[in-house]
């Protein structure tokens, strides 16, 4: 009698399964970290998933795609979000803005802007979508948009020289 293969389950993408899809979406030659960093995830977790999406077929494969020559510039959008509250209270807006896989990182700041908000979407449309939502949120009382227009220098840790300074 011959062993039948085990059925295979369903596979269900969780909420980080999803944030790293859209992630990878954006840009396929993202590392895990860069992943991880940006979910505030272990990159061993992210390693894990991607593995688990590609065996049950929900990766197919990775590619790139040109632009045309009538299309913009072909890169993401990013943009800070400085975000002035009505009452100093970070943490419920961003409970409400953590499962956006465009967020890449936020902060809670003093002076005049109270949180500071980075995300990267595929395009200005979706910069502006964002922004609408961040700004219904009822603890919001300003949003103020800025687009990167160049990117200078992107770390993800310092420079290993910088250590030794004081």
């Amino acid at each position: 009698m011959q062993d039948e293969p085990a059925p295979v389950r369903p596979f269900r993408l969780n909420a980080n399964d999803r944030a790293i899809l859209a992630l990878l979406e954006e840009d396929a030659k993202r590392t895990t970290t860069e992943i991880a960093l940006s979910l505030g995830i272990s990159r061993t977790t992210v390693k894990t998933r991607i593995d688990r999406m590609r065996d049950r077929g929900v990766i197919k494969r990775y590619t790139i795609e040109l632009e045309s020559p009538s299309a913009g510039d072909g890169r993401p959008s990013t943009a800070f979000f400085a975000v002035q509250l009505k009452r100093p209270i970070c943490r419920i807006v961003y409970q409400s803005i953590r499962g956006w896989p465009e967020l890449l990182q936020a902060w809670s700041l003093t002076g005049d802007t109270d949180f500071l908000v980075l995300v990267r979407a595929t395009d200005s449309e979706r910069i502006e979508y964002l922004r609408e939502r961040l700004i219904r949120h009822p603890e919001v009382s300003k949003v103020t948009t800025h687009l990167v227009l160049q990117d200078w220098v992107r770390r993800v840790s310092p420079p290993a020289d910088a250590a030794g300074l004081r």
